[in-house]
């Protein structure tokens, strides 16, 4: 091996660091970017559904700031995205908390055409599908909401007259502050 190799090899290895750092800054800048944009798309979600997505353990500053902004309790911070299947236990027993938070997160995607307030089995028609499909009963959605009201993650749960259940799963946009309880009455 000659001189003129070593040197080849040596300029070849400043090369290749100078690249990687260069990728690294790239890397670096679009991760700052994306971070930019998930902490506006969850402002965002918060302002218009008044609750948080926290799927990303980095973002725990930029979750708790949009938290106080909005002024969105704990309790409506999703930091999990619940699947079906998660719902059963041993694939039998259902996970009351589970299945709450499955029709919340399911009610939220469609907040736009229901504005969050439907019956007791319109909620169940929301999770009784795929691997759920028959295995959960009316009384385990009234449980699992009830559970949802208990833990202060929906505003209101009324039974009319008739004994329709109807649930309340954000509160009222004309008065953001409150908890909802104008919205039946």
């Amino acid at each position: 091996m000659g001189i003129r190799e070593i040197e080849d090899k040596l300029r070849m290895k400043e090369l290749m660091k100078k690249k990687a750092a260069e990728l690294k800054m790239v890397e670096l800048e679009n991760k700052a970017a994306i971070t930019k944009m998930t902490k506006e798309k969850m402002a965002d979600i918060a302002k218009k559904h008044g609750v948080i997505l926290a799927l990303d353990p980095e973002m725990q500053d930029a979750i708790e700031e949009v938290r106080k902004k909005y002024n969105i309790p704990k309790e409506r911070i999703i930091r999990e995205q619940i699947q079906e299947d998660s719902v059963l236990k041993d694939g039998k027993k259902v996970d009351i908390k589970r299945l709450g938070m499955l029709a919340y997160q399911r009610v939220m995607l469609e907040k736009t055409e229901t504005g969050g307030l439907l019956t007791l089995p319109d909620v169940l028609d929301r999770v009784n599908t795929g691997v759920l499909k028959n295995k959960i009963t009316i009384d385990d959605m009234e449980k699992a909401i009830l559970a949802l009201k208990k833990d202060n993650i929906i505003p209101e749960v009324k039974k009319l007259a008739s004994g329709v259940m109807i649930v309340s799963f954000f509160p009222n946009p004309r008065h953001p502050r409150s908890s909802g309880n104008s919205r039946f009455g």
